[in-house]
Order: C-alpha cells, then structure tokens, then sequence
C-alpha cells in the first residue's frame, strides 16, 4: 500500500497501534469521532452498531477501489474498547 506515513501522520493522535507492510495494515483506534457523535446525539447502543456497520460499508467500498479487504475486529461501537481495523491486498 502507498501512502502509509501520510495516513499514520493523520490518525496518530488516537491510534493505539499501527503496523504495515505492502500487502496489509493493521490499526487499532481506542476513540472513535463517529460514536462519540452518535452517542452526544442519543443514539442507543444498537443503533450506534447499525450505524457503524453501515459507515464501515463506504470504508470497505473504497478499501475495494484500491484491490484491498477491510476487515474489523473488536469495534468501539460494539462495546470494545478499541476498533481493530485491518486491510489487506486481495
């Protein structure tokens, strides 16, 4: 994958772990602006798991375009308290 430094740099202030080679990279976020957001809206804790499968849909869409997967772990909106976030090359 190219591009990873930039993509380190954007998302270190709340990444736990970053990890990449050219065919994967693995994340791990421990806060999530998404649910955060939902949350100081009032959404329930189902609808914000609902709410993250489908935003991860547009995430998976674009990992596609670049002849990646994306594949989660554990998700903050699922209770967790991290999100494991993995693309891999296809």
């Amino acid at each position: 994958m190219t591009g990873q430094d930039g993509f380190n740099t954007l998302f270190t202030s709340v990444q736990d772990r970053y990890d990449g080679t050219d065919d994967q990279l693995e994340i791990d976020f421990h806060y999530c602006p998404l649910v955060a957001g939902w949350q100081s809206h009032g959404a329930t804790d189902e609808q914000i798991a609902r709410l993250c499968d489908i935003a991860m849909q547009g995430d998976r869409g674009i990992a596609m375009s670049f002849g990646c997967e994306l594949e989660l772990g554990q998700t903050i909106a699922k209770g967790y308290s991290k999100c494991e976030i993995r693309f891999k090359r296809l």
